[in-house]
């Protein structure tokens, strides 16, 4: 990076609209001329550094995977990616059912639901959704170089190739950042598209649907540091189930992206809208105010039934209990400390605010159907959610009577 306090040596001075006496008197020299030349360069390189930031962000993310993910089994280690879209099966006669995850930022498939087969209550979700639906499908995709709305017109094309002989009956789970791909999906890109779907039941857990505090630029770096931790803490809980053998796998989905992060947050200081995958997630910023509108075509309350997943990770809560799944007091003080409260000022999961989670659409109506709050808790923190035994109860009890349905 170049230090805008040099860049008076670059003797890029004439591609600056500035007076022409105050030109010539800039190369004579001095304070002021070093001061105005400085200030001409921080708009200059303020100019320059989004285009050159989000263009970091998309090499660095060139080699995530992107595609639909096969789920034919519980293990996480045995999840693959589609490599033919029309070698899929399907069923004949019927709308073919379908259970769409879509996970959150710097994560993948594996890596925000793989949890759920670390636990007895999410092996036995996993095999009754295998049981009751057709395909049980994963969309992995960069979270940090494109917008959610990318993403998901991404996986519209996706879907589109898979030869449905009816239109499929399709239930999802998003996590994180991945709310705001499903619902543009559903609000935005299906009222328009050629993909024949119905959407019948969407859950959201921990989403980001009115954003979050750590997607503000000046929060960045905060948020890759915060979320490195949880993910591993996440990891570490994960782990206590004897045989699970996919927590390496989860940790490095995590940390990959989070470096992404770091490799451009590292080239500039200036990032305004650098990273757009982040930055669509900025509470009252353009992307959550446009996805919170009304979208041309989009379903109602009464067409869409969505549910959530919530918490309120308290650190004071967490420090008190005995439980080892729960975060180390260590780790709890260099994250959570009243610093997090001062961040957000309400209630939150260490990465999204809990009113957040639930805000969807709030001037068209109320879109969501339930609610499962893990409340106040010093264990379901953001990374925490598919570790936990009542998520998965929750989510069988939620998807698995609409499954059987047909």
């Amino acid at each position: 990076m170049v230090n805008v306090l040099e860049a008076q040596d670059l003797d890029l001075v004439d591609a600056i609209p500035i007076d022409p006496g105050a030109a010539q008197a800039m190369r004579r020299g001095g304070l002021l001329a070093r001061l105005a030349t400085s200030q001409a360069m921080v708009y200059v390189f303020r100019f320059l550094a989004a285009p050159v930031l989000t263009g970091a962000a998309r090499f660095l993310e060139r080699k995530v995977a992107e595609g639909l993910v096969r789920i034919a089994a519980p293990e996480p280690e045995s999840w693959q990616y589609v490599a033919d879209e029309a070698a899929l099966p399907l069923p004949g006669g019927r709308p073919a059912r379908v259970l769409l995850l879509v996970h959150g930022t710097f994560s993948s498939t594996v890596g925000s639901f793989g949890a759920l087969a670390g636990q007895p209550e999410g092996q036995a979700f996993l095999r009754s959704a295998l049981a009751s639906y057709d395909l049980v499908l994963g969309y992995d995709h960069p979270t940090l170089s494109v917008l959610p709305s990318e993403n998901a017109g991404e996986l519209a094309r996706r879907l589109e190739r898979i030869p449905f002989a009816e239109p499929p009956e399709v239930d999802a789970i998003s996590y994180s950042r991945g709310g705001l791909v499903l619902r543009s999906l559903v609000e935005s890109i299906l009222p328009t598209a050629p993909l024949a779907l119905r959407m019948r039941r969407a859950i959201f857990v921990g989403a980001t649907n009115g954003g979050t505090e750590l997607a503000n630029p000046a929060n960045w770096r905060r948020l890759a540091d915060r979320y490195t931790n949880l993910a591993a803490a996440g990891a570490r809980a994960a782990a206590l189930i004897p045989g699970f053998a996919a927590t390496g796998v989860m940790l490095a989905s995590a940390i990959r992206g989070v470096g992404v992060l770091v490799k451009v947050l590292a080239a500039s200081a200036v990032t305004d809208q650098a990273v757009p995958g982040l930055a669509a997630m900025e509470p009252g910023g353009p992307f959550v105010r446009e996805i919170n509108g009304r979208q041309p075509g989009q379903p109602g309350p009464q067409q869409m039934d969505y549910r959530a997943i919530t918490s309120d990770f308290d650190p004071d809560t967490a420090r008190a209990s005995a439980d080892p799944a729960v975060l180390p007091p260590g780790l709890l003080l260099h994250l959570a400390d009243k610093g997090a409260d001062a961040l957000y000022g309400k209630p939150n999961d260490l990465v999204v605010n809990v009113d957040s989670m639930t805000d969807i659409d709030p001037a068209l109506g109320d879109f969501v159907r339930d609610v499962f709050p893990f409340g106040t808790n010093g264990k379901v923190h953001h990374c925490a959610y598919f570790s936990q035994p009542e998520t998965a109860r929750h989510l069988m009890q939620w998807l698995l009577p609409v499954a059987a349905r047909g």
